[in-house]
């Protein structure tokens, strides 16, 4: 059999091989663009590890000092800048130690205490991402604590009593500032009965509360480390309960299945018989108290005061198209009921205004007001104000028959902050605006300096603490640059310390040598306020003076080149360290050498050891 060989001979034509190879194209370049985003990926991961380990490595070398031993605004040690090199890629690390302060609301350490025992650090490593000009960014903080620091030793004490006898069981705690958890159960001593223990120094708001007892209140107790608040006593009275009656009638006459209640905390709600008459068996005695009664859309109301037990305490309900409610509650931020807030209820609409306004009510310990009897309209006013406190306004409508019960007033404790902004030879420098920030670095008072350089910030809510500057842009420096944590008390007037501004900025430069020839291996240089007793030696004592900001301080390390330029405020004089460690015949020996009031704006200043 002979094969014809020409019909296998038929091969791919060009257009099937024009689509086969586009195919393929389209494949590897989709695989190609996977490969080079999981590659991509896998470095940005990379660099991101590294980058923490960077930053979290420089803290761990900072919390390796002890507390005392690691001063502030030493270039090179507790702040700097320098450049790594990993695996052929350049990171560049940033790192700073400042004093730190706890916010007493969120428990969270930030930066810009004042001197004291708690140092805030914080780590910073940037690095080019895989495609310019995309940048990789990690920052790590934490902070460091004086280990030697001991437990607040302030204390408030004294009685819990009810007819002058002690009176055991009682819950004694602070309520303001909120969140703060001082408490303690009093006892049956006949002297002073509680303490609040390892309580901060400050000013607190405090209560006695115990079941059957009216809730007693103590405001603005001081408290001074090693000196107990003594004498803060809490004479509670028992709760005194009689019994209130009457009878309840609509337009029609004596009205059954009514209900009826009172305002006073105490009593329970009766429902009015065949007769319509109720007896609520135990209101609690003093007032005044609001007795309501209510059916259907019908309600009324009617004021007592209570000191025995009261018949004849008859209520008129009104048809639902002629009354309606508002009641709510006023707290204190933090959620304390506020007793003594005055509540007013006005009807601002034209066509209903009320020719008899609610009159005003004032809140007991329970914090509740209610205004019964008020006319149908729209936009009627509430307002809730104390003295010291911010003031709350809602509006509402009320409509025929309707009970309107408002969101709890919040009033915010409030009080003001003051000071004084001069130049360095104590002369006012008016038009200085002075903001006060909360812990976001929000401004929430704000006042400018006046032509004897003073300010005051009215109204500062207390409930959080502050971080006071001016605003000096770059006209001025100021010292201190900010004051905080600011804490304001309720009602008073918080006079901080003086801002003193200073135009621009000095620098001392020079170079430091030994026998003539450069140090290359980096000396440490200090700027030191002439005359100050601090001597900034290999370790750091910190004195009163450097905790309470009366000492100028700055240092930075010389180069290789031996050469140094310090930065400072001008206009102020200067004694200037130079030290560094040598070894000889094995043993470190410290250097050091001292020029001695340097004036500053600008200036050199050399050192031959």
């Amino acid at each position: 059999m002979i094969l014809n060989l020409k019909k296998f001979k038929k091969g791919f034509s060009l257009v099937e091989i024009m689509i086969t190879c586009t195919v393929i194209a389209i494949v590897l370049v989709g695989m190609m663009k996977v490969f080079t985003n999981i590659k991509k990926g896998s470095l940005q991961a990379k660099y991101r590890t590294i980058g923490s380990n960077l930053a979290q490595e420089k803290l761990e070398y900072l919390k390796s000092f002890r507390f005392e031993e690691l001063p502030l605004w030493v270039w090179g040690l507790s702040f700097g800048f320098e450049t790594i090199n990993v695996d052929n890629k350049q990171f560049w690390r940033w790192w700073e130690v400042e004093y730190g302060y706890e916010d007493p609301y969120t428990k969270v350490i930030y930066p810009g205490g004042s001197p004291g025992d708690l140092k805030w650090m914080v780590s910073e490593v940037w690095w080019n991402e895989t495609e310019y000009p995309y940048w990789g960014y990690v920052a790590i903080e934490d902070y460091m604590v004086n280990q030697s620091i001991t437990d607040p030793s302030g204390a408030i004490q004294g009685l819990v009593s009810n007819a002058g006898s002690p009176l055991s069981g009682a819950l004694v705690r602070v309520i303001y500032p909120p969140l703060l958890d001082y408490s303690a159960i009093s006892t049956g001593s006949a002297s002073e009965n509680y303490t609040l223990t390892k309580v901060k120094d400050g000013t607190y708001d405090v209560i006695a509360s115990k079941a059957g007892y009216i809730t007693g209140t103590c405001n603005s107790v001081t408290v001074t480390s090693g000196v107990p608040a003594s004498g803060i006593n809490f004479p509670l009275a028992a709760i005194t309960t009689y019994s209130v009656s009457g009878t309840v009638y609509d337009l029609v006459g004596p009205r059954a299945s009514a209900t009826v209640y009172s305002n006073d905390g105490v009593s329970s709600e009766q429902t009015t018989g065949a007769a319509g008459g109720y007896t609520l068996p135990a209101v609690a005695s003093g007032g005044p108290w609001i007795v309501r009664a209510s059916a259907g859309s019908s309600m009324g109301s009617i004021t007592i005061s209570v000191s025995g037990n009261k018949t004849g305490v008859n209520i008129t309900l009104l048809t639902g198209a002629t009354a309606g409610t508002i009641n709510g509650k006023v707290i204190a931020k933090g959620g304390a009921s506020l007793s003594g807030a005055n509540v007013s209820a006005d009807d601002s609409d034209p066509a209903t205004q009320n020719p008899n306004p609610q009159p005003s009510y004032t809140t007991g310990a329970n914090g509740k007001y209610e205004f019964t009897d008020v006319l149908p309209g729209t936009a009627w006013t509430v307002t809730a104000s104390k003295p010291g406190f911010t003031t709350g306004v809602q509006v509402t409508d009320v409509n025929p028959g309707e009970t309107v019960t408002l969101p709890d007033f919040i009033l915010v404790p409030i009080g003001s902050i003051s000071g004084r902004v001069v130049d360095p030879a104590n002369s006012p420098v008016p038009n200085i605006n002075v903001t006060a920030k909360d812990l976001g670095y929000e401004v929430q008072a704000s006042a400018s300096s006046d032509s004897n350089g003073d300010y005051t910030m009215l109204n500062v809510p207390v409930y959080a603490t502050y971080i006071v500057e001016p605003v000096v842009g770059n006209e001025y420096i100021s010292n201190p640059v900010s004051q905080a944590p600011i804490a304001v008390t309720k009602g008073t007037d918080t006079h901080i310390a003086n801002f003193v501004l200073s135009s621009l900025k000095g620098t001392i430069s020079g170079n430091v040598k030994e026998g003539g020839k450069t140090i290359t291996s980096g000396v440490r240089i200090y700027a030191v306020k002439a005359g100050s007793t601090i001597n900034p030696g290999n370790t750091q004592t910190i004195t009163a003076a450097f905790r309470n900001g009366t000492v100028v301080f700055y240092g930075v390390v010389s180069d290789s080149q031996g050469n140094f330029t310090v930065t400072v405020t001008a206009g102020v004089n200067y004694d200037i360290y130079a030290q560094y460690c040598r070894v000889v015949n094995s043993a470190p020996v410290l250097k050091q050498a001292t020029n001695t009031n340097v004036p500053v704006e600008s200036t050199t200043c050399n050192f031959n050891f």
